[in-house]
């Protein structure tokens, strides 16, 4: 704006141009009167007049032409505009963006997903209740029966089938091993010839108590798995049962009780806890948040079980709460 404005508006300069134009004229009519090339002379004398410096006076200025301005507004909309090259590249970027943008949020929620499906496949932070539950007032202790407990601790109970020493009781011990099942004949008695399949184990208390327990027939076979199909649900070492209607031999003093486990005697386990998990997709159901139930008297008893089993075992860091 500035470059044209005294052009525009500058009145002075505007007359002095129109009285330099009106003396032109009359001198180029003279020169046609005269017949001496008035013509050249004029245009001679106005291009002079052009180039003459004028001072500080604005000078005349004549506006392009039309073709010429056509020519700078194409180039400046050129520049302003992108050409159909660019565009092209534009929109394929736009569109490359675009899809790499919806592939990075589809393979992160396909991540997310994905994750969130394993997390809760495995363990997870949702905590399980235990769900176990006995009379605590009902257990008996190895502590009692076995070497070095109190002689008038020993022999029958009030729990006993007949006048022998054994007796009928339930217990809460920690499996320590684990051996079968086997298959066995039998050489005595009406079932004498018949197979049937013997599962053994050591068991002891928070106490220190120690027994040893030999379960028989269909008993043997559900407590090792072999009817469930699932290894799972097979009794392992390390884990806490509760065992009911269990025959306690305590006769000999010297010797750890003895415990039997079978069909006749109505026996029962339940795996309260399991503290070595072999696998942590189906162990999982048998590793309940402990901490959760601590008003729960049962649940306080398993814990001290699931303790003594730990340090005893030398699991350093074992811990009761979620699985680990």
């Amino acid at each position: 704006m500035g470059f044209y404005k005294n052009a525009i508006f500058d009145k002075t300069g505007t007359e002095h141009e129109e009285e330099s134009y009106e003396e032109n004229y009359e001198e180029g009519e003279s020169y046609e009167e005269e017949g001496k090339g008035g013509d050249e002379s004029f245009e001679k004398e106005e291009e002079e007049r052009a180039h003459a410096p004028r001072g500080d006076q604005t000078t005349l200025i004549t506006w392009p032409p039309t073709n010429e301005d056509q020519d700078d507004s194409a180039a400046e909309d050129s520049k302003l505009q992108p050409s159909a090259e660019h565009k092209d590249a534009s929109i394929s970027n736009i569109t490359s963006n675009r899809t790499s943008t919806t592939s990075f949020f589809d393979s992160g929620i396909l991540e997310t997903q994905t994750q969130s499906f394993d997390y809760s496949d495995g363990e997870s932070s949702i905590a399980r209740f235990p769900t176990f539950h006995f009379n605590i007032h009902t257990l008996a202790s190895l502590s009692f029966h076995g070497p070095g407990a109190p002689h008038n601790n020993r022999g029958p109970g009030p729990n006993m089938l007949n006048k022998s020493s054994a007796r009928k009781v339930n217990l809460l011990l920690a499996i320590l091993e684990v051996d079968g099942p086997e298959t066995i004949t039998i050489k005595k008695g009406p079932d004498a010839g018949k197979q049937v399949a013997l599962l053994k184990m050591i068991l002891g208390d928070e106490k220190g108590g120690v027994g040893k327990l030999s379960a028989w027939r269909e008993v043997a076979e559900v407590w090792s798995g072999m009817n469930s199909g699932r290894s799972s649900m097979a009794c392992k070492r390390g884990d806490v049962v509760y065992l009911e209607n269990v025959l306690l031999d305590a006769s000999d003093p010297a010797s750890s009780p003895l415990l039997t486990a079978s069909p006749n005697l109505k026996s029962a386990l339940t795996i309260c806890y399991r503290t070595m998990p072999y696998n942590v997709q189906e162990d999982h159901v048998f590793r309940s948040d402990l901490r959760l139930g601590e008003s729960d008297p049962c649940v306080r008893k398993v814990a001290a079980v699931v303790r003594w089993f730990e340090g005893m075992a030398g699991l350093v860091g074992a811990k009761y709460g979620p699985a680990a």
